[in-house]
């Protein structure tokens, strides 16, 4: 995975006194950059159990649930 950086600055200006004398000048400023990531998935499994009871501790029912999270991470190579 690659990830691009490129901006530009561009800035010019302009001096006039009576039509007489003119100067003007401007620079322009570009950078650009490329950085090189290693990218990771992570997988958590998670599983839960609920039992609810009832006033006296019985046991009325048991529930279940499972989740998957995945999720990307990435690391600069030097």
């Amino acid at each position: 995975m690659t990830d691009d950086t490129k901006w530009s600055l561009n800035l010019t200006f302009k001096m006039e006194k009576a039509g007489i004398i003119a100067v003007s000048g401007g620079g322009e400023k570009v950078y650009s950059a490329s950085k090189k990531w290693n990218q990771y998935k992570e997988t958590w499994k998670l599983t839960g159990t609920l039992k609810t009871y009832n006033p006296t501790g019985n046991l009325i029912k048991t529930e279940q649930r499972n989740e998957t999270y995945i999720k990307y991470k990435k690391v600069a190579i030097k």
